[in-house]
């Protein structure tokens, strides 16, 4: 206290008088909190008071004043997670004290606010192995504490502001009055003319500028008077600030002679955002009301006017643009804003909009369609030869006059093996010619190249062909432009060169396998059908009876020995299809069959096989009995094959249903049954489905039905389009081939 000045001292006995009150009841208030304590266990039955009671399991007894405070109903019951929740404030060090309080018995006492707002105050104390809690309302009490706070806090602040004013060191300060001046040394000239501005300040914070005019030799003085709190009135040397916007006064007079010739729009808004500054291209955008502009309108009025002469972009919903457009520049902004506007009558502009001296706004509008335009052009024209270039199968190159590559399209990268990044425009012709010689070795058209693309005394048009060391052939073109570049093409001619002897050489492979083919099935039907005819011959004979009679075991004997001939027969005639189906996949022809016979067919074929009874094989044809063009022969061994995959992967008695029907052009087969154990789902069979039904163009799938059964799915395609179309290309090419 001995450190205090004495105007220290009178404001803390100014804040002692004016929160006094406060003070100590905030002191009473809190030292009744300590004095408080539980010193009793009472049970709720036992008290007229708000008081829970929480047991070991969670559950939580309350009397009716208790509900009340918390809100809750008589009819609602509690438990302890509960009552936390119900908690806005306080709710984490209730908690905790609880724990504590069921786990070693400490009582407590803490703060609490519920949802509604309520203050609530909690005493916790063990009640045998229960524990009981005691509320106090005491929302008025802090409420009160509470207003006695601010009211201490603005005395603090109010305190503040007088030892601030104090302790200005350097400046003149006085108070209205009978106050002596703080510099008695001030002329009397200076001191009436400071005297006479702060009678017109009538608010704090309020700012008058005075000059003083020089007396004999003393100098022009300035001033800034302000109005400060408490009646102090504060008066700063204010020459520098005066000096400084006359400098930028005549600043102003000098750039506003230099914007008056510029091609862009140029406005200057004060802090207010007031028209300080424009030049007259801003005038044209305001239907050239140069008066109105000189009365200096707001920011908002000037857009007002540009929209109406149609100087701004429209808008669906106009005053939302413009309030958000003011509200990021309508305050100080700290960095270039820039928008592009569209005006309806095609220009456009763009809007710069930059932060100023002194909180001000420069906005500048450049009108910018013919540049936009050009360069719309440019790309469009740049974009239309970057694409045709690029989608052409030729490489291009185009060499300027000096020799320098200007570009390159990814077709002659690919043609000459250039890795990215490896070939950059402004390349010279010399290092390109290089690294294609590489790639194809010596040759007379290289040359050719260089002296046209070098700028050689004669340019003229080259064409050779071109053979790479990885045996491909290229067709090398060379041209004169008109501007003095050289435009050189490359095209891959590889495949026109071999494609006579390549497909000499695969029909006579073809021709021969085929041969070969045939060789073998003659072969197998010969060595196999003989014997085989001479036994059903003669078991046919035996049956007949023509030999002579035959005694019932010799019968059932004979009938036995011509069925087994019969299958066998069948057998060698499907292997023998089997195996001439690939060889005669080119030159086999289509015809009509109905797939719902063909498919019965094949199916008992199938049953035959397999010894099984004709109950196991459900034929479902779904209405489906036009006939189609296919290959009869592989559709029946399509048929036969899923059949017998089927039926080698169920076990006896199980149910096979094998469905065929149309969907448009395709032909459906579909054949669903049981499984046993877990199978392995490539089999010979379904080898021989897939590849006959690629044969015609068709696919294959394997899966599970909902019902858990194993479904093989195929479809065939029902025209000849990839068979004839593979002919009509091969036929092509070799005629190409043959004329070329």
């Amino acid at each position: 206290m001995n450190d205090l000045t004495g105007l220290e001292l009178l404001g803390l006995v100014c804040l002692a008088f004016l929160v006094g009150g406060g003070t100590l009841t905030l002191a009473a208030m809190r030292g009744s909190f300590r004095a408080r304590a539980p010193t009793t266990r009472r049970t709720p039955l036992e008290l007229a008071a708000p008081v829970l009671r929480i047991t070991s399991e969670g559950h939580v007894e309350a009397t009716p004043e208790a509900r009340a405070l918390l809100g809750v109903g008589e009819e609602v019951a509690l438990r302890r997670d509960a009552l936390l929740a119900g908690l806005k404030a306080g709710r984490d060090a209730l908690e905790t004290a609880l724990t504590r309080l069921v786990a070693k018995g400490a009582a407590f006492r803490e703060v609490v606010e519920t949802r509604d707002g309520r203050i609530l105050e909690a005493s916790g104390a063990p009640l045998g192995i229960d524990v009981s809690v005691t509320l106090h309302d005491q929302t008025c009490l802090w409420r009160r504490l509470d207003a006695a706070e601010r009211r201490a806090d603005a005395a603090e602040r109010a305190l503040a502001d007088l030892a601030a004013a104090r302790e200005a060191a350097g400046l003149v300060a006085w108070r209205a009055g009978d106050t002596e001046y703080g510099a008695a040394a001030l002329d009397p000239h200076v001191r009436a003319a400071l005297e006479a501005a702060a009678e017109t300040l009538d608010t704090v914070g309020a700012r008058e500028r005075v000059i003083v005019e020089p007396q004999s030799d003393s100098a022009e003085a300035v001033y800034a008077v302000i109005a400060a709190r408490g009646g102090l009135f504060v008066a700063l040397d204010d020459s520098s600030a005066l000096s400084a916007e006359r400098s930028m006064s005549r600043f102003v007079d000098t750039i506003s002679e230099t914007f008056a010739h510029l091609k862009v729009g140029l406005m200057i808004f004060d802090a207010e955002r007031r028209l300080s500054l424009f030049n007259p291209v801003i005038s044209t955008l305001c239907d050239d009301d140069t008066e109105w502009l000189a009365r200096r309108p707001r920011l908002r009025d000037l857009l007002d006017r540009m929209r109406r002469a149609r100087a701004l972009p429209e808008q669906p919903d106009y005053a939302a643009w413009r309030a958000r457009l003011l509200g990021r520049v309508g305050a100080e902004i700290a960095a270039p804003i820039e928008e592009t506007w569209h005006l309806p009558d095609g220009r456009t502009l763009i809007a710069n909009f930059r932060p100023h001296l002194a909180g001000g706004l420069a906005f500048v509008l450049e009108d910018v369609t013919d540049t936009l335009a050009l360069r719309r052009i440019n790309a469009i024209e740049r974009a239309a030869r970057d694409a045709t270039t690029e989608m052409l199968e030729e490489g291009i190159a185009v060499f300027g006059p000096d020799g320098r590559l200007r570009m390159a399209n990814g077709a002659f990268r690919r043609l000459w093996g250039f890795e990215d990044g490896a070939l950059r425009a402004g390349d010279h012709v010399d290092g390109v010619i290089a690294a294609c010689r590489a790639a194809s070795g010596p040759h007379p058209f290289w040359e050719e190249m260089k002296g046209a693309a070098a700028g050689g005394l004669e340019r003229r048009a080259t064409a050779e062909s071109v053979e790479l060391k990885n045996g491909g052939f290229l067709s090398a073109r060379v041209s004169p432009m008109p501007d003095g570049a050289t435009l050189a093409v490359f095209s891959d001619v590889t495949a026109s060169e071999r494609v006579a002897a390549a497909l000499k050489e695969r029909n006579e492979a073809l021709e021969q396998t085929e041969e070969m083919r045939g060789a073998l099935v003659d072969q197998i039907s010969h060595q196999m059908r003989t014997p085989l005819n001479s036994i059903f011959g003669f078991g046919q004979l035996l049956e007949d009876g023509r030999i002579g009679p035959l005694n019932a075991r010799q019968a059932d004997y004979v009938r036995g020995i011509v069925a087994s001939s019969g299958d066998l027969i069948e057998a060698i005639d499907a292997m023998a299809d089997l195996i001439s189906v690939g060889a005669d996949a080119r030159r086999e022809s289509r015809s009509f069959f109905n797939p719902a016979v063909v498919a019965r067919e094949a199916a008992a074929l199938a049953e035959r096989r397999t010894g099984r009874s004709v109950g196991d094989v459900e034929i479902v044809n779904d209405d489906t009995q036009e006939e189609t063009s296919g290959h009869r022969a592989r559709f029946r061994q399509i048929v036969f094959n899923m059949a017998m995959d089927a039926l080698e992967k169920t076990s006896l008695g199980g149910r096979i249903k094998l469905s065929v029907w149309s969907e448009g052009r395709d032909v459906l087969l579909e054949c669903s049954h049981e499984i046993v154990e877990e199978l392995v789902e490539q089999g010979v069979a379904l080898t021989l489905v897939r590849r006959f039904a690629r044969l015609d163009g068709g696919e294959v799938k394997v899966g599970r039905g909902p019902d858990g059964r194993r479904v093989v799915r195929c479809r065939i395609t029902a025209d000849d389009t990839m068979n004839n179309g593979r002919e009509h290309l091969t036929e092509a090419l070799a005629q190409r081939a043959r004329a070329g």
